[in-house]
């Protein structure tokens, strides 16, 4: 009996385990298509990808183009992801948070991206 018991948390963990990455791999290509759509000056295309509230009338391409050209660090040259997310998912909304590091031409910068589906595919909420 302890045996099917501790099998079944197992294969519950695992199920779980591989849940939780899928979802961040989905979280984690969103992010990589809206970083590569900055880098090649897609703007457009990279703000679509941004969940706005329909209550703000601030223009977010302004702050996508000072992304690809920071005043401080230059030119956006590429983007990895780092190690590690975060993954939760409340009344059917899923939120994952990933790391990432942003090369420009005078030094890196970390950001925290967060990435929310509601239903309708991954948007980007915030990069911090």
């Amino acid at each position: 009996m302890k045996k099917i018991a501790l099998s079944f948390v197992l294969l519950a963990g695992l199920i779980f385990l591989l849940t939780q990455c899928g979802t961040a791999d989905a979280g984690a290509k969103t992010a990589d298509t809206f970083f590569s759509e900055i880098l090649k000056g897609n703007f457009e295309k990279a703000a679509a990808m941004v969940e706005c509230n329909p209550l703000d009338s601030v223009d977010i391409i302004p702050n996508l183009q000072a992304m690809a050209n920071n005043p401080v660090n230059g030119y956006l040259k590429s983007f990895k992801k780092s190690f590690g997310f975060s993954t939760n998912v409340s009344n059917g909304i899923t939120t994952v948070e990933i790391p990432y590091v942003l090369s420009y031409e005078k030094g890196e910068q970390s950001f925290n991206v967060v990435i929310v589906n509601r239903g309708a595919g991954y948007k980007i909420v915030s990069v911090q």
